[in-house]
């Protein structure tokens, strides 16, 4: 269970005043916040080391929805990646201070099916959303 549900004993209690520590029907919140954390990505993420030049079709593996990447001091490059499935939603985040992380659109050397639909550089602490829809295709990106 990935979010704290401490806070919701502080909002009603089973007579329905408010702030008593009891809550109402603890197994509906707990399936509750457990559907919220699946919703939310609350997976295991996934954490790489990419060294510096290109990775090809890289092995993302099945149930990641969070990409930790630590890149090279020199800049890491990924230009493919394996195990998309149409709908799929990743966050690919770089956590290599002051390194750059790109991503390559449509990068011959990768398979088709594992390309990016676009281009993307991420800088220490940025991160980037991507939907897989036959490539993978960034929807957002920021800090």
């Amino acid at each position: 269970m990935a979010l704290d549900r401490t806070w919701f004993n502080t909002l009603i209690d089973s007579s329905g005043t408010p702030g008593t520590g009891t809550i109402i029907d603890k197994a509906f919140i707990d399936a509750l916040m457990d559907a919220i954390d699946a919703s939310l990505g609350y997976l295991p993420n996934t954490g790489v080391v990419l060294g510096a030049g290109v990775t090809d079709d890289y092995a993302l593996p099945a149930g990641t929805q969070r990409l930790t990447v630590t890149s090279d001091a020199a800049g890491s490059t990924l230009a493919g990646m394996a195990g998309g499935v149409d709908g799929r939603v990743l966050a690919i985040l770089n956590i290599g201070a002051g390194n750059t992380l790109t991503i390559t659109n449509e990068a011959g050397t990768s398979a088709a099916a594992n390309r990016f639909g676009s281009s993307i550089t991420l800088t220490g602490g940025q991160c980037a959303i991507f939907l897989y829809t036959n490539r993978w295709r960034c929807i957002a990106s920021g800090k």
